[in-house]
């Protein structure tokens, strides 16, 4: 994907996915894409993968060394919104869409994900803490784990997730 590149690709199912991708600005090093997914898990694995391509290139050639830990981090945080999008937000119809987009800037990787759904109460869902053998919100608390700030929108259809890089990686960078 070239950086400007607007992307419309069909999926197996037959929904449109339009991707949008940005390669490193010279002045402040940001870089990222859009998209607009239908609700489908294929749907997800394909920008966890344009996710991995995209940012692969930035540990490697920003921070002069591969440091996967970003990469894997910041696209674990993607996959776990969008699934939770998919999933709880469209109830996995298709029809309905997911609006993503990531973006790092300094070093900062920021993911925003927003589905078509109802919406649900994140304050009691981030109240509790999912123990590892139930079957959800162990995505909210991948999201504690790996993102340095959670936000969501007060119908709960809207996260806006930050991982601010650290050590080495974000010193080079600078």
């Amino acid at each position: 994907m070239r950086s400007g590149q607007a992307l419309t690709e069909t999926s197996e199912s037959g929904s449109p996915v339009r991707v949008q991708s940005r390669a490193p600005d010279r002045h402040d090093g940001s870089m990222g894409f859009t998209a607009v997914l239908p609700s489908t898990m294929e749907a997800v694995e394909g920008a966890a993968r344009d996710f991995r391509r995209l940012f692969g290139v930035l540990s490697r050639d920003v921070a002069g060394h591969a440091d996967p830990d970003p990469v894997f981090s910041g696209e674990l945080l993607l996959r776990e919104a969008l699934l939770n999008a998919v999933l709880h937000g469209n109830g996995s119809e298709a029809q309905q869409n997911v609006y993503c987009a990531a973006r790092v800037k300094r070093g900062n990787l920021l993911i925003v994900v927003i589905d078509q759904g109802q919406g649900f109460d994140w304050q009691a869902a981030m109240a509790r803490d999912a123990a590892a053998h139930e079957c959800t919100g162990r995505g909210l608390r991948i999201f504690r784990m790996y993102a340095t700030r959670v936000r969501f929108s007060a119908r709960g259809n809207r996260v806006a997730l930050l991982k601010r890089a650290s050590g080495d990686w974000k010193r080079e960078q600078e």
